[in-house]
């Protein structure tokens, strides 16, 4: 008696067999021919055709339209090198990625085995996002102009011009960045000093702020 994979009879897939795709109708499958050849996503092309998505990919697979994805490989002399290269405090992952012709997705997933690299959470990145824009915006408010505020952070100026207006790139339209983490108070406090001054902070236009002597405006006191 022939045994097949549970996750094989799950997915309607028997070794040997056509894999299901018996709700296209011969327009669908003529269709979605077209539009696969024509460069579609099998995914796009079922939402054209209003299909069950997994009948459109078993029929792409099953007439050859589209191949199946290959986990990356990965050379003992491309890992060598990327290993070394990371190993260097001055080389990011992804200049060694590129410089050692690694994917992205494969050049992480080294710099997480050996420790280089650690998955941070989306609540951790805000905190990250929350304590970079404070710094910046601090340097704003101290009468460094925009370019000289991104150049001391190391960001560009489209993301400069972000922190400026507290807006957040994570979709198309912009959004209000909402801060997060211990330096949330401090964001907002210094996002709306620096949205009442905004007009004459604009290239160092600020005349230098008045503080009593020996007081440092980055420390607590």
């Amino acid at each position: 008696m022939q045994h097949f994979h549970p996750k094989e009879v799950a997915h309607g897939i028997i070794p040997g067999s056509v894999p299901p795709f018996h709700s296209l109708i011969d327009a669908d499958k003529h269709r979605l021919t077209e539009l696969i050849t024509a460069g579609s996503s099998v995914h796009a092309a079922a939402r054209l055709l209003n299909a069950n998505y997994r009948h459109c990919l078993n029929y792409a697979h099953h007439n050859t339209l589209i191949t199946p994805r290959r986990q990356s490989t990965v050379v003992p002399q491309q890992r060598a090198a990327f290993l070394t290269q990371i190993n260097n405090e001055d080389t990011s992952i992804r200049r060694a990625a590129i410089d050692t012709e690694l994917s992205l997705s494969v050049a992480y997933r080294l710099a997480r085995g050996t420790g280089q690299h650690t998955r941070r959470s989306r609540y951790q990145q805000r905190v990250d996002s929350t304590n970079l824009r404070l710094e910046y915006l601090r340097l704003r408010l101290a009468c460094l102009s925009q370019r000289d505020a991104a150049t001391a952070v190391g960001i560009g100026r489209r993301a400069a011009y972000d922190f400026d207006h507290g807006l957040s790139h994570t979709g198309s339209p912009r959004r209000r960045f909402i801060p997060n983490g211990p330096h949330a108070k401090a964001y907002n406090t210094c996002m709306t000093t620096f949205a009442a001054r905004h007009d004459v902070i604009e290239e160092g236009r600020l005349s230098a702020p008045a503080l009593p002597t020996r007081i440092d405006p980055y420390k607590n006191h």
